[in-house]
């Protein structure tokens, strides 16, 4: 080797060499990590278009008020990604979860439930609501959805 091939910072014992390539084996995992972490347009089609389907199998009235929530969240905080979450709609920030709704029939209740995780920043005081339980969808419970995503996204 010459001494061209070493640089002066604290790598020059590897020489460059081994520098390029420690270079180019980061660079193919961060493509890999940013391929497998951030959403493709496609897999973002894909994984609303799963959404829609777990709406769609859903009983009446539940089906309706899904195909509303669905509409009700995605105009209210566009930047949340739809997925599907243990089988039912949910909404990303393309990291974690940040709401989702499920199907009465889902564990046999008697409400459809719509949710939030924890960096939804619902947050007041000490202790505050992240689950609430819905059996029929008016112009109020659409308004008070509206209003928790928007804050949860903000």
């Amino acid at each position: 080797m010459t001494p061209d091939l070493f640089k002066s910072s604290k790598y020059t014992h590897y020489g460059q060499p081994c520098i390029s390539m420690m270079k180019d084996c980061f660079g193919g995992l961060l493509f890999w990590y940013n391929a497998i972490n951030m959403p493709t347009k496609e897999k973002q089609d894909d994984d609303e278009t799963a959404v829609l389907e777990a709406i769609a199998a859903m009983p009446e009235p539940d089906r309706a008020m899904g195909e509303r929530l669905h509409a009700i969240i995605t105009a209210s905080a566009p930047a949340l990604m739809p997925r599907t979450w243990y089988g039912m709609p949910a909404y990303t920030d393309g990291n974690k979860i940040v709401c989702f709704f499920r199907s009465r029939k889902k564990f046999g209740e008697r409400y459809m439930t719509v949710g939030f995780n924890d960096v939804a920043k619902l947050d007041e005081g000490n202790l505050w609501p992240i689950s609430f339980a819905l059996t029929e969808l008016t112009a109020a419970e659409e308004a008070k959805i509206a209003a928790l995503v928007k804050k949860a996204v903000g």
